[in-house]
């Protein structure tokens, strides 16, 4: 999906890991959530979680992250949280 000027996408593994990798222009970023024993996997979750991780390591500023997270919460019709 794209987000701002960024290309990102999600892939969960075993309902257990999520990872999220942002590619900018000559930049590619991963972050990765995992689900504690004691939790329920969320897709939802896991993704707000790697994807918040893959963006630190991308190391852009307060706008350019404002504006990747609004676009990843209007990207449906039923914004996201």
């Amino acid at each position: 999906m794209k987000l701002g000027n960024l290309q990102v996408s999600f892939s969960h593994i075993n309902n257990k890991t999520t990872v999220c990798t942002v590619a900018n222009i000559g930049r590619i970023s991963t972050g990765i959530a995992t689900k504690g024993p004691s939790n329920n996997f969320s897709k939802n979750e896991g993704r707000k979680r790697s994807l918040r991780r893959a963006l630190k390591n991308m190391k852009l500023n307060k706008d350019q992250r404002t504006k990747v997270w609004n676009d990843y919460r209007n990207q449906t019709k039923i914004p996201r949280w």
